[in-house]
């Protein structure tokens, strides 16, 4: 094997992994995308119980 037919072969092969990567990072962002729309679906319930103890802390404050 030439040392340019070794270079077209580490060539084609570098192209081969930047495509597998390339396909790893788009998944990777997909996930991380449905994870971060989970999360936001949580965030009116959490600020709805945060409303309910700050209710609570000023009843027992009042009642005092």
């Amino acid at each position: 094997m030439s040392g340019t037919d070794q270079v077209e072969e580490l060539q084609h092969q570098v192209e081969h992994t930047r495509a597998q990567l390339g396909q790893t990072v788009d998944e990777l962002n997909r996930r991380a995308e449905e994870k971060m729309h989970k999360a936001a679906e949580l965030v009116p319930f959490a600020l709805g119980g945060l409303a309910v103890i700050v209710v609570l802390l000023l009843l027992r404050k009042i009642r005092r």
